[in-house]
């Protein structure tokens, strides 16, 4: 609706009681998160866990009919095994699951500061690079923290999704109270 509609006033204007309800929707979820954030890691977890079942599903089901049809097909179902083995193990295992994609996110957090110190460390002597720098050096902080004790840490991502749904929610429901100004 926003991200891939128009972005006129007045198409935006027109629907501007959807874009408050799905602001408020996602300002509630995200709040929720926020409040639980192990209980919504957890949750995050079992979505991606079902996403991939159901795509090594598909996937075996196409490899299944390639083979059949004498083109193959062999990697298809090598795929599909892999993918629907993780997502029952994500399913069965949520908990090591959530560890898991905790630790993806502190080896993101790393990977995010080494790049935002090095082109801030390039960018030397224009405004603003201390600041670059500085998140490059908080991201590289961050990730040290949630390596330190991924199981103390495994909340982190239903905290952090739920902020990004309560910022997203807010920013929705605050520019549907400005088109409502324009009228």
């Amino acid at each position: 609706m926003l991200i891939f509609g128009d972005f006129d006033r007045v198409g935006l204007r027109s629907r501007r009681g959807w874009v408050m309800g799905v602001g408020v929707c996602l300002a509630l979820l995200g709040g929720v998160a926020v409040s639980m954030p192990l209980v919504a890691s957890l949750a995050i977890e079992s979505v991606i866990g079902w996403l991939m079942v159901v795509a090594g599903s598909v996937m075996a089901i196409s490899g299944y009919r390639e083979r059949r049809q004498g083109r193959g097909g062999f990697g298809d179902l090598l795929g599909s095994a892999l993918t629907l083995i993780t997502g029952i193990i994500l399913l069965v295992k949520p908990m090591s699951g959530v560890i898991t994609l905790t630790m993806i996110l502190s080896l993101y957090f790393a990977a995010e500061g080494i790049f935002k110190v090095v082109v801030a460390v390039k960018l030397r002597g224009l405004d603003g690079w201390l600041w670059l720098l500085l998140s490059g050096l908080l991201a590289l902080l961050l990730s040290g923290l949630i390596w330190h004790n991924l199981f103390a840490a495994a909340w982190g991502i239903g905290l952090l999704v739920g902020i990004n749904l309560l910022f997203t929610g807010s920013t929705l429901v605050a520019l549907g109270i400005t088109l409502g100004r324009e009228e």
